[in-house]
């Protein structure tokens, strides 16, 4: 359900108009949430061509980008050299593989956005990626709510705000929020629905 060999394709023609008026969407919730806490370092897990994370840049000292899409990377870092940005990193790397995984970065913030529903093992996620994150920092995910709708053996149908909760709490996230900020047309496979934020601190 990881779905990189499909994005490898579409990484050249990703953007597009309304993928940028989501992301412009979420990167505002995001900053919304991420702003107060002043936080040096994040990570953007699965950060596609980066037109999310390219909105936040000026929240943090440093940025990590991933993606284990070469072809998404490679976007993000022809941008990286369009806009002189040089607080930003970008690392073709799975962090949910057992050999990437045990990698030495540490971060405040971790977010993703629109990613989770694309990856089969949802309880590793919160598993594999809370060891990347300082004590007291946060993880913050951006995805759909459960669309009855949706019918896909490639992506999860959303998710449910409790599935998430307990998935947080067995892996000792504490302070887990989830709250709907945006409700559109067509988001999911051509499906209306919603979208949720999560934060979650370690």
């Amino acid at each position: 359900m990881s779905n990189v060999s499909k994005f490898e394709m579409m990484a050249k023609r990703y953007d597009s108009e309304d993928r940028l008026a989501v992301a412009t969407i979420i990167a505002n919730e995001l900053r919304e949430k991420i702003s107060p806490h002043h936080y040096e370092t994040a990570l953007d897990f699965g950060c596609g061509t980066g037109l999310v994370g390219l909105q936040l840049t000026d929240l943090f000292q440093q940025m990590i980008f991933t993606d284990p899409s070469t072809g998404m990377i490679e976007q993000v870092e022809k941008k990286l050299a369009e806009q002189k940005i040089t607080t930003v990193s970008a690392m073709n790397i799975d962090l949910l593989s057992e050999s990437e995984s045990k990698t030495a970065i540490q971060v405040d913030c971790i977010y993703m956005s629109q990613v989770l529903l694309h990856i089969s093992d949802t309880k590793q996620v919160f598993e594999k990626l809370k060891p990347l994150i300082k004590p007291n920092g946060r993880l913050l995910i951006v995805d759909f709510d459960l669309t009855a709708t949706v019918q896909s053996s490639e992506i999860h149908p959303g998710f449910s705000h409790e599935q998430l909760t307990t998935l947080a709490e067995a892996a000792g996230y504490k302070t887990i929020t989830i709250t709907t900020f945006y409700h559109g047309k067509n988001l999911l496979m051509n499906q209306d629905t919603s979208m949720f934020i999560m934060e979650a601190t370690v």
